[in-house]
């Protein structure tokens, strides 16, 4: 028996807020945070960033530009890549939630 395919992180949180019999999603003002924390935590499980926690400020990391194969995750991708050359962690966050 195979195991079932995993969805990735962001599309889970979205699943997590909907309201199933409206069809809506629970009014909450962190949803998109959470949601670019996901498809950051996704970049960083599949190597194509990293946290530089060099000095004080954690900075991210654009490590492999490729997209991971979805809309979103290449918006993501190329949104980090654009920032500087390394962002600060919580900068690559509001960077993420503006795209």
């Amino acid at each position: 028996m195979n195991a079932p395919a995993s969805l990735p992180l962001q599309e889970e949180i979205l699943l997590l807020a909907l309201r199933d019999r409206e069809g809506t999603f629970a009014p909450c003002s962190h949803l998109p945070y959470a949601l670019a924390g996901a498809m950051l935590a996704e970049l960083l499980l599949a190597g194509r960033i990293r946290v530089d926690e060099a000095d004080r400020k954690r900075r991210v990391q654009v490590m492999d530009p490729k997209p991971l194969g979805e809309p979103v995750g290449k918006a993501v991708a190329e949104a980090v890549q654009a920032a500087e050359a390394a962002t600060a962690a919580a900068c690559g966050v509001a960077v993420t939630v503006a795209c």
